[in-house]
């Protein structure tokens, strides 16, 4: 977990109220004196949500922005006061339903160039409806039941396809999608496909093994990449095996996430090499069973990067 995991966890299991000594002691005490020396003070501001007076250049992604300033170096969860209702009022009305399309498509997945990819794309094209035109659509989330091997983002690739470039949701562009999340796993074989209005994923849980924010360029291959030389000098080596979650928030970034074949989500995922393993250029992909990309717009660019088991 990172430390605004556990600034977020110590809110909630002290409550109301706190300066930033009580967090910190908190955190300290609870998950050992490896926090000690990190910034409590500058995490805890930049956790303040932009609509509460928050650091506008705060790298913090938005879901972790969920803290209240009080006072000097007093803070407690925006959950807790009226003022966050209200906000809330405000964008009910976008979030009061869950998804927009929600089915599962009964067949044998299939990655991008597969043998197998043609069959799997009939079954999505006589499964999948066309979109009913209402331009809400904000994040993709594909769960697979799937056992087979090969890479997570070479399955959502013919997916991608047939929902957005061919029924037309996300108004037929991969580019309008906001963020999107794939798992894989043991279930029914085939892919449950749900189109969100919401504007942001769920944060990622779980044991961190790697957390940072890379402000280089976005690499295009990943071979010689100043983003992998950066990874490898800030990763402290724990061993990763199958199971790994990868989240990847492009703040500032006019990408397109559902380039998966030939883009930057691609490239980045290439570049995390050094942990999660494998030959350089060729990393163990398949150890990845969920992947969740986003990206968000304005302030300085950087690449927000978790991988959590």
């Amino acid at each position: 977990m990172s430390l605004s995991d556990h600034i977020i966890e110590a809110f909630r299991a002290l409550g109301g109220r706190r300066s930033i000594r009580e967090i910190e002691d908190w955190v300290t005490e609870c998950h050992g004196a490896r926090w000690a020396s990190s910034s409590f003070s500058t995490t805890m501001a930049d956790m303040v949500p932009e609509a509460l007076d928050g650091n506008r250049s705060s790298l913090i992604p938005v879901d972790w922005r969920v803290l209240r300033r009080v006072s000097r170096g007093v803070y407690c969860l925006a959950s807790d006061t009226k003022l966050d209702i209200q906000l809330k009022s405000v964008s009910k009305s976008s979030d009061m339903v869950s998804s927009v399309l929600d089915v599962f498509v009964r067949g044998t997945p299939a990655p991008f160039a597969n043998r197998g990819e043609g069959e799997w794309k009939d079954r999505l094209r006589d499964q999948v409806p066309r979109t009913g035109g209402s331009g809400n659509e904000k994040g993709l989330v594909l769960r697979f039941g799937y056992t087979g091997g090969g890479d997570l983002d070479n399955l959502c690739d013919p997916v991608f396809s047939v929902v957005v470039n061919e029924k037309g949701w996300f108004g037929g562009s991969r580019s309008n999608m906001v963020w999107w999340m794939a798992s894989k796993g043991l279930g029914s074989t085939g892919c449950g496909v749900k189109v969100s209005p919401k504007a942001s994923p769920e944060p990622l849980m779980g044991e961190a093994v790697f957390s940072g924010v890379y402000r280089g360029p976005i690499p295009r291959r990943a071979v010689i990449e100043p983003m992998i030389d950066w990874v490898r000098s800030v990763y402290d080596g724990r061993s990763v095996g199958a199971g790994a979650c990868v989240e990847l928030v492009f703040r500032g970034w006019d990408v397109n996430l559902g380039d998966v074949a030939t883009g930057p989500v691609k490239s980045c995922i290439d570049c995390l090499q050094p942990v999660i393993g494998g030959p350089v250029g060729n990393p163990d992909d398949w150890k990845i069973s969920k992947l969740q990309i986003a990206k968000e717009n304005g302030g300085q660019r950087a690449l927000y990067i978790k991988i959590t088991l």
